[in-house]
């Protein structure tokens, strides 16, 4: 179109001027139009770089909330597992508590047990004691003991 325009004016110069002043003219021109056809096409190259630095950015963009996103989500992971952790080492506390309350009661029923032997060997003990005595006294007999209970009824109680 600018073109156009330059041609236009262009021969209305040749109409009005001579030859010489014509072709300086054309000359000019020329020039004129080359250089406009020159920084025409810097132009279309400036606003194509200019969509690409725009697309560039809008991609770049585009990354960095695409990275915030996964750092949010490696926050949120590592806090999971920050409490999965507390959760396991109290969990970890209870079963130690637990092995140790069982360690405990299985050396009272060891305990016990012993006690218990022990205390069956006594009997045994007294139990042969009795069968002795009483073959060696057969003239003893439940008589010979009172068996009537005692009852403390009459004391006065006191609190």
């Amino acid at each position: 179109m600018l073109r156009q325009f330059l041609n236009f004016l262009l021969q209305g110069i040749t109409n009005r001027k001579g030859p010489g002043r014509v072709d300086c003219i054309k000359g000019t021109s020329g020039r004129s139009s080359k250089e406009l056809l020159e920084k025409e096409e810097l132009l279309k190259s400036a606003e194509i770089s200019k969509t690409q630095m725009t697309s560039m950015n809008s991609k770049f963009e585009e990354l960095k909330h695409q990275a915030a996103d996964k750092d949010s989500l490696i926050k949120s992971t590592q806090l999971q597992l920050s409490e999965a952790k507390i959760k396991l080492a109290d969990k970890q506390a209870g079963l130690e508590k637990l092995q140790w309350k069982a360690m405990t009661s299985n050396k009272k029923v060891e305990k016990l047990q012993e006690e218990l032997g022990s205390m069956q060997g006594e009997i045994s003990s007294f139990l042969s004691l009795f069968e002795g005595l009483t073959k060696n006294h057969p003239t003893m007999s439940a008589e010979d003991y009172d068996v009537t209970p005692y009852h403390l009824n009459h004391l006065p109680h006191t609190h």
